[in-house]
């Protein structure tokens, strides 16, 4: 399970989450018996949840309304998974 990564706003669109994401996978790919990674994504602003489907994450069902309040405001979140056996092209590169 990915739980609670969080890049700055002054250094998103950058890149760095997606090498986080990268990083962790080629760890997790290593990891015998390991077959699904987790994770739930706040749509706040959309760009987390675009990330992890570019590295391979895919919706596990609806996206749940006001999931969580944030501040003053409720926002979206989506649960992901990502299987192992079927790794993203350039994950482990």
């Amino acid at each position: 399970m990915i739980h609670a990564m969080y890049v700055d706003p002054g250094f998103r669109r950058l890149g760095i989450g997606r090498q986080l994401v990268k990083q962790t996978l080629e760890l997790a790919i290593a990891i015998v018996g390991l077959e699904q990674i987790h994770l739930w994504v706040l749509h706040a602003d959309g760009s987390a949840a675009d990330c992890y489907r570019a590295c391979g994450f895919v919706s596990q069902g609806a996206v749940a309304k006001n999931d969580l309040k944030v501040g003053e405001r409720y926002v979206d979140a989506e649960y992901m998974v990502l299987n192992l056996s079927h790794p993203p092209e350039g994950a482990g590169e």
